[in-house]
């Protein structure tokens, strides 16, 4: 018999990259595909060794089938329930099939349980999806500016301060009109040597775009 630490390590390791799809709805979101949930539990319990029980609760006139699934792993005294839902499409579509829309209610509610249990953790956890970049967003190119411009991080402190407060110019556009405005001063000529708003604009920098409205304030 496993204990309670080498069931969650093999219920909680990360399923095959194959595993994971794309919702067919919210596109958003990733699921996994029951096969998958069907060889962890064989994996961790054994073959035969987890039973699930299936009652059906309801079946309307549009084709909805609720099913009570209840989920038991007799040797480690494991017991869960809970209640899935599927319409294959609706009473209406083409080629429906009221018997496919009672299978997908039975592994809708055994998905549900397999997440109590663990398996799939990360992808809940949004660590793990369907998309190759996992929804993150590459991280811009950091700027390089020139050696006389000061970077330091009291003036960057300072830049981000001027942000917060900033009521005289509320976006890139505005900047740039101001930029045109006082380029022949010397706190234009001074920000100028190291950078130009271009350059703001172009690499997304919120440092140097506080540091420019610090010059046009």
């Amino acid at each position: 018999m496993k204990t309670q630490e080498q069931l969650k390590a093999e219920l909680y390791a990360p399923l095959p990259s194959e595993a994971i799809k794309q919702h067919p709805t919210k596109t958003f979101l990733s699921t996994i595909k029951p096969i998958y949930i069907t060889d962890r539990m064989n994996e961790v319990f054994g073959i035969g060794q987890w039973q699930t029980k299936t009652e059906n609760v309801l079946v309307n006139d549009n084709g909805t089938v609720v099913n009570k699934v209840v989920f038991t792993v007799p040797e480690y005294n494991i017991y869960y329930e809970c209640f899935g839902g599927n319409d294959n499409g609706g009473s209406g579509s083409k080629g429906f099939d009221l018997g496919d829309a009672f299978k997908g209610a039975t592994t809708d509610a055994l998905n549900k349980i397999a997440s109590y249990l663990g398996i799939g953790i990360d992808v809940y956890r949004g660590k793990q999806s369907h998309a190759t970049n996992n929804y993150s967003k590459p991280a811009p190119a950091p700027m390089q500016p020139s050696k006389s411009f000061d970077d330091s991080a009291e003036r960057k402190a300072k830049a981000l301060g001027a942000l917060k407060v900033a009521d005289k110019v509320a976006t890139v556009k505005g900047l740039i009109a101001q930029q045109k405005a006082f380029k022949g001063t010397p706190e234009g000529k001074d920000f100028q040597s190291g950078a130009s708003l271009d350059d703001v604009v172009k690499n997304n920098s919120i440092e140097l775009v506080g540091a420019f409205y610090n010059f046009v304030k």
